[in-house]
C-alpha cells in the first residue's frame, strides 16, 4: 500500500469527522458552555471511541470479506450509496444559508471533566452516522491482503484525526463569538464537504465497476 493509498484514507478520514453533524454540536456546546479543557476532553474521549470504531470495522469487514465476497461487494455497494446520501444532504443543507445564531447559556460555567469526557465518548458511541460512515468508507480500501498492522494503522488513522480536527474545533470555538462566525460560514462548509462526498461515492462506484 503506498503513500496514496493512506493519503486517501487520511483525507476521507478528515471530511468524515469535518462535515456538521452531532459530534460537532456537542463538542461546540462542551467547548462554549464550561470551557476550552472541557472542550479538548471530549474531543479527545469523542477520538478514542471513533478509534475502536473503525478497527472494529475494519476487523469485521475483513471477516465478511474472506467468508462472504458477495456480501462484502453488497456493502461496498451500500457503502458507496451512504456516501451519496451523506452528500446530497449536506449539498442540499448548503442552500439554506447561514444557520441561525447558537443560543449560549449565561452566567457561572460549570466545568466537569467528567462530564465532558463521558459526552464526548457517548455522541460517539450513539451517533449512527459514525458506524455507517466507517463501514462505507473501510470497504472501500480494505481487502483481502490488509494485515492487521495495516487494519491497525487505518484505525489509528480515524481516532488522530477525528480527535486532531476536534480538538481544533474546542480550542478556536470556544469563545461564543467564534461560534458566531463559523455559523455564518456553515454553509460554505457543507457544500465543500458535500462535493467532496459526492466525488467520494463516485470514485468508489467506478472502481467496484471496474474491480468485478
Amino acid at each position: 500500500m503506498d503513500t496514496q493509498f493512506w493519503l486517501s484514507v487520511t483525507l476521507a478520514c478528515l471530511f468524515g469527522a469535518m462535515s456538521p453533524g452531532p459530534s460537532l454540536a456537542v463538542i461546540i456546546a462542551t467547548s462554549v458552555t464550561q470551557n476550552r479543557a472541557a472542550g479538548l476532553l471530549a474531543a479527545v474521549s469523542h477520538g478514542l471511541t471513533v478509534g475502536l470504531y473503525a478497527l472494529t470495522t475494519a476487523l469485521g469487514l475483513a471477516f465478511v470479506l474472506s467468508h462472504y465476497e458477495g456480501l462484502f461487494f453488497v456493502i461496498q455497494l451500500a457503502g458507496c450509496l451512504f456516501l451519496l446520501h451523506l452528500a446530497v444532504k449536506l449539498l442540499l443543507t448548503s442552500r439554506h444559508g447561514p444557520v441561525p445564531p447558537t443560543q449560549v447559556p449565561s452566567g457561572v460555567r460549570v466545568i466537569n471533566k467528567w462530564w465532558a469526557i463521558r459526552d464526548g465518548c457517548l455522541i460517539a458511541l450513539l451517533n449512527p452516522k459514525i458506524m455507517f460512515f466507517f463501514t462505507a468508507l473501510f470497504s472501500q480500501f480494505v481487502s483481502e491482503g490488509s494485515s492487521l498492522w495495516q487494519k491497525v494503522v487505518m484505525a489509528l488513522i480515524a481516532a488522530v484525526v477525528d480527535m486532531g480536527w476536534y480538538s481544533c474545533v474546542a480550542v478556536l470555538l470556544s469563545q461564543p463569538h467564534m461560534v458566531r462566525r463559523y455559523e455564518e460560514k456553515s454553509h460554505w462548509f457543507s457544500a465543500i464537504f458535500g462535493v467532496f462526498l459526492l466525488a467520494l461515492s463516485v470514485l468508489f462506484t467506478l472502481k467496484i465497476i471496474n474491480d468485478y
